[in-house]
């Protein structure tokens, strides 16, 4: 009788043919879905495709909106880039954008706006002549552009430590406005901030502004200069550095003397032998330049290769920039100095007109302080002399047939360094009649220029129209950049006035 197989101990009938893996599961596990588990499953379906079916028609409904956003997002880059470059070709026009402050909200269209009137001109951007810059009055482009309007509004920025307004650092804000097709107003702004300079501000007394950073390394190198004075007498302050003696120590070594006397007079040996010492470093330094662009020049004048060779007349342009540059910068250093200096010159006559308030050994070093102050005299004859190379440079720049190499694009920017630098010449000579020699030249040039640029370089002729106007005579040129023209007629007379002060010191401090 066969023997019946017996099943394992704990199995379950049928199991004998799974793999060992599902005979291990437990008894509450199962496989597949219920019929709840599906119908659950689908109503989410169902609920995420109308979602997403709803989403689309949103989407459709907003496109209008989406594309005019696009749109003023494009004409608000167009109205900042047209503004920065204006005020880069043309340095008046920030005046321009300074004094319309708040400017009128007007229509993109039918000439309404004064920015981006390249956009509006399509038919020939090479080529500007003012009857041809015509709006945009019809087609696509027009109603495309009609819904929006157009504001330029600027703020002044206030210096993070001092409070005050920055007058040539500005906040330009541009909000492109319209009304969307469904009766919603929209606003998209863009600010940025742009750097030039007021022309109001030249017009303007000449103001003089030390910051206390700039204060207090002025009075450092005021108690050097004196303690280098009286370091043959006291060698403990011989090799004096800034911060390493202070005024109390001066008086120590000059009883009687009043601090603030000797930082006056410290403070005028560091402006002028200061200034002076550095042109003498700057001209040093220059000579290599200014002896390359003498070889050039000679090379160039040779056989007229100043017309052929193109690469040395190139080289020779950007020495004379390097030049000019370096002159102009040697004559604002002049300048700078100089108007610091005049600030202190009553105090200064005060100071001479009775020696003892320097204390009993600075007073002997009365006539070695008279000296110093002549050399202020020497700075005022630097500073026009320094102006007037400057002017060289940048006028044999653009004199012919140097300029027939230029790039055309950079002409404007080297004209306009001539052109300010000229200015600057008028303002210096004091005397009207060859002042008056001067502006006719000044003025004789402009004509030429605008002539020449008219239709190419839109916003250069535009500043050349600013400069014609306000060279229509002697008498505007002088109002409208008084500032300039003061402060060299206050530099004129320095030498009048450390005549006065020489003259006012009592004998017996002169024998020294």
């Amino acid at each position: 009788m066969p023997t019946r197989r017996r099943e394992p101990s704990g199995g379950a009938p049928g199991t004998r043919f799974l793999p060992a893996i599902l005979r291990a599961r437990r008894p509450e596990a199962r496989c597949g879905l219920t019929l709840l588990e599906l119908l659950l499953a689908f109503a989410l379906l169902l609920f995420s495709f109308v979602v997403l079916i709803t989403a689309f028609q949103g989407a459709g409904r907003e496109t209008p909106f989406t594309n005019e956003h696009f749109t003023a997002m494009f004409l608000a880059q167009k109205v900042m880039e047209d503004i920065t470059q204006r005020v880069a070709e043309n340095p008046h026009f920030f005046t321009e954008l300074i004094r319309d402050a708040t400017g009128e909200r007007v229509p993109v269209v039918d000439g309404r706006s004064k920015y981006f009137r390249l956009l509006e001109n399509t038919r020939n951007f090479n080529l500007l002549l003012p009857e041809e810059d015509e709006p945009i009055v019809r087609g696509d482009l027009y109603e495309q552009l009609k819904p929006f309007q157009v504001q330029v509004a600027t703020k002044w920025q206030p210096d993070p430590l001092t409070g005050e307004m920055r007058r040539n650092l500005v906040l330009v804000e541009v909000t492109l406005s319209w009304v969307s097709k469904e009766g919603f107003a929209r606003e998209y702004r863009l600010a940025q901030f742009i750097h030039g300079t007021c022309l109001d501000e030249f017009a303007e007394e000449p103001r003089v502004v030390i910051s206390p950073a700039a204060r207090q390394r002025l009075d450092e190198q005021a108690v050097v200069a004196l303690a280098n004075l009286l370091a043959s007498d006291v060698p403990e302050l011989a090799g004096a550095r800034p911060g390493q003696f202070t005024v109390a120590d001066l008086v120590r070594h000059s009883p009687g003397a009043s601090p603030e006397a000797l930082l006056e007079v410290g403070r005028m040996i560091a402006l002028i032998d200061g200034t002076l010492a550095r042109d003498d470093r700057i001209t040093a330094g220059m000579i290599p330049l200014e002896q390359e662009r003498d070889a050039l020049r000679a090379y160039l004048e040779k056989s007229a290769k100043n017309a052929a060779d193109r690469e040395a007349c190139l080289r020779f342009i950007d020495l004379q920039r390097q030049i000019g540059g370096i002159y102009e910068e040697k004559g604002v250093a002049h300048v700078s100095a100089l108007l610091v200096l005049i600030r202190s010159l009553p105090a200064l006559a005060a100071i001479f007109r009775d020696p003892s308030v320097l204390g009993s050994r600075v007073s002997l070093y009365t006539p070695y302080l008279l000296a110093i102050l002549n050399g202020s005299e020497e700075l005022a004859n630097l500073a026009v002399l320094s102006f007037s190379s400057a002017e060289k440079c940048y006028i044999s720049m653009v004199s012919p047939p140097v300029i027939s190499v230029l790039p055309r694009r950079k002409e404007p920017a080297y004209l306009r360094k001539a052109i300010d630098i000229q200015k600057v010449g008028i303002l210096m000579q004091q005397k009207d009649g060859e002042a008056k020699d001067l502006l006719k030249d000044f003025t004789r040039n402009l004509d030429l220029f605008w002539k020449k640029y008219r239709g190419q370089h839109p916003n250069f002729t535009a500043f050349l129209e600013t400069e014609q106007r306000l060279a229509a005579s002697l008498s505007t040129l002088r109002s409208a950049y008084a500032g300039i023209w003061k402060a060299f007629r206050a530099i004129d007379r320095i030498s009048d006035e450390a005549t006065r002060i020489r003259r006012s010191v009592p004998a017996r401090y002169l024998g020294r």
